[in-house]
């Protein structure tokens, strides 16, 4: 779009923001402390749970995410699309509700809690989509 006054098109005054994506390893966590390792030079960095959100429900030690730096400054993780989990704690299965659309809760082992179907029990390992916290499917 041009100015009707001057004839010349308007400056744009934002820019966005120059990400740089980082593969790192989660580690452990320490208290509400997070430790990541570069997987090239192997340094090593903390997040904390205030930073994380949401994201530590995801975080097992050994897996590779992405973090995210702006200016130097980690600023978020990017996690893998689906993660393989376990299941710690659910209800026992009902033999008539295998059938059924009925779902029920399980809690994972970092805490997250998502809805499963009937036939998932306790030490079963599920898919999760890390972008909806949604069961995808059971894993061998």
């Amino acid at each position: 779009m041009r100015s009707s006054i001057t004839g010349s098109a308007p400056k744009n005054s934002w820019t966005a923001p120059i990400l740089d994506e980082v593969e790192f390893e989660y580690l452990y966590n320490e208290g509400d402390d997070f430790h990541f390792m570069n997987t090239k030079n192997y340094e090593q960095m903390q997040m904390s749970r205030e930073e994380l959100g949401e994201t530590v429900y995801y975080l097992i030690p050994s897996t590779v995410v992405k973090v995210e730096f702006f200016e130097e400054k980690a600023i978020g993780v990017d996690l893998p699309d689906t993660m393989d989990m376990k299941v710690v704690q659910t209800e026992p299965t009902l033999q008539k509700a295998t059938a059924s659309a009925v779902m029920k809760p399980a809690t994972l082992e970092t805490g997250l809690v998502v809805q499963v179907p009937p036939f998932v029990n306790e030490g079963d390992r599920i898919k999760v989509d890390t972008s909806e916290a949604r069961y995808v499917q059971r894993v061998d």
